[in-house]
């Protein structure tokens, strides 16, 4: 099997849980739909495009290894939101507040972040559907991306090089261990605080004494004997406006750093 793999890492990074109220709870690993979302706006596609990112959702498979899981931490987010104008249309949300600053709205919120969290993602074709982006377009687009690419909010960019890498290997779980990624810094640099920030990423982050887990949706070849738990999981889009959202389900497990 062919695979597109490559690492997810940044300081701050959300990956959106069911929101309840004025909770807006995150994962702990990357979910799918943050994932392709990425993946669609390295490939240019516009968020207006909602037949084509369906059609790329449903093309590729999605599979991850999570090395670090990072710590929570909770935002208290206030924000401003205009009444909705029923005439006429803005362009940014700036005029739109201040062309009635009088009937804006403050929205309160609590939104979590997964601090250092840290993954190597697994991409794959499915063999239903070779319509769509090939694995090699992905990987090209993610080194050279048309829109901004960000880990679950736009104030979560990645903090180092994502290296997608085309993998061909028997399994899943073989493609995600085979990946190799370079150094937090270049080995060239002489800046003494460079290397000591480096050093610190490397302790805290990539030397986990935690067993990597594993999540992955069906795959002929996970490589994965048997799965610790199966999860329901409602992120598969069927209508941006109105919100509505799928079932799909994805496998997990953790494996023992000895295996």
């Amino acid at each position: 099997m062919q695979f597109c793999v490559f690492r997810l890492y940044a300081p701050l990074s959300s990956w959106g849980d069911i929101a309840v109220g004025m909770e807006r709870r995150s994962y702990y690993q990357p979910s799918k739909s943050a994932v392709v979302g990425m993946v669609a706006a390295a490939l240019g596609i516009e968020r207006t495009e909602e037949d084509t990112y369906r059609q790329l959702f449903d093309s590729i498979g999605f599979g991850l290894k999570l090395i670090n899981p990072g710590d929570s931490i909770v935002d208290y987010h206030t924000s401003q939101v205009p009444k909705k104008g029923k005439k006429v249309n803005y362009r940014t949300r700036r005029d739109e507040i201040f062309a009635n600053p009088e009937k804006g709205n403050t929205v309160l919120s609590s939104r979590e972040y997964r601090c250092d969290s840290l993954s190597i993602i697994a991409l794959w074709k499915r063999l239903d559907d070779e319509r769509g982006y090939s694995l090699k377009e992905i990987q090209n687009a993610l080194l050279f991306p048309e829109f901004h690419l960000y880990l679950g909010r736009k104030s979560c960019p990645p903090a180092l090089p994502l290296e997608p890498q085309i993998i061909i290997t028997d399994t899943l779980k073989d493609a995600l261990h085979d990946a190799e990624f370079g150094p937090v810094i270049s080995p060239f640099s002489d800046k003494e605080h460079d290397i000591q920030t480096a050093n610190k990423i490397e302790k805290r982050v990539f030397c986990s004494d935690q067993n990597p887990m594993y999540f992955w949706e069906d795959c002929r070849n996970s490589g994965f004997q048997t799965w610790t738990k199966c999860t329901e999981k409602y992120d598969r889009p069927i209508h941006r406006d109105r919100w509505q959202f799928g079932l799909r389900y994805e496998y997990s497990t953790i494996e023992d750093q000895g295996v």
